[in-house]
């Protein structure tokens, strides 16, 4: 190991599981982080088999008391993330007079509030201004047609500089470099 920690938060079956996969396959310790921790048994085994060093933990995404418990251990066992992608979410199909406002409220909190105590929490270590961070959002994504995503709808600006661009236009990645060498990348899907 190299000493670096990423955290996956929200790891499941695909995309959380082979992001925890590639960051343990280049050697950082990985702080696998899912509503139940006992579902992320079979990936950690085979990151185990292939020599990496894993950490399970249980979080509950929307509750930001429990996104702090599972920083604070993850920091414990294998010291501070430097990596953290945020790949939690909640999804409700339907039009807008169909999502009930608790369902709402869940929804809104798993996919926008939670991120930014994620983001703290992540970034309360020793000495971590000083070393780079990159934090990544799998789970941003806009119900809007491109057509319709102009002007300020969705603060593109916020989001930094488009790096890579799929060829049909409906997923892109930005970067957004901030003081003390942080990075935020945001995957954006146009649906």
């Amino acid at each position: 190991m190299n000493g670096r920690v990423a955290a996956v938060l929200g790891v499941g079956p695909g995309l959380g599981a082979a992001v925890a996969r590639r960051f343990a396959g280049e050697s950082f310790a990985v702080a696998m982080m899912a509503r139940q921790e006992e579902s992320l048994a079979e990936i950690r085994q085979d990151i185990e088999d292939d020599g990496g060093k894993v950490l399970t933990v249980s979080v509950d995404a929307t509750d930001a008391d429990s996104v702090a418990a599972a920083f604070e251990r993850a920091r414990d066992e294998l010291g501070d993330p430097e990596v953290l992608v945020y790949n939690a979410g909640a999804f409700q199909m339907g039009g807008v007079l169909e999502v009930s406002p608790v369902r709402f409220d869940e929804c809104f909190r798993a996919n926008c509030a939670v991120t930014l105590s994620t983001t703290t929490h992540s970034c309360t270590g020793t000495g971590h201004l000083d070393r780079k961070t990159t934090v990544g959002s799998a789970g941003a994504a806009s119900t809007l047609p491109p057509a319709a995503n102009q002007g300020n709808l969705n603060s593109r600006a916020e989001w930094g500089q488009k790096i890579q661009e799929s060829p049909n236009g409906q997923l892109a990645l930005y970067e957004r470099n901030f003081d003390h060498g942080k990075r935020v990348f945001t995957f954006v899907i146009w649906a």
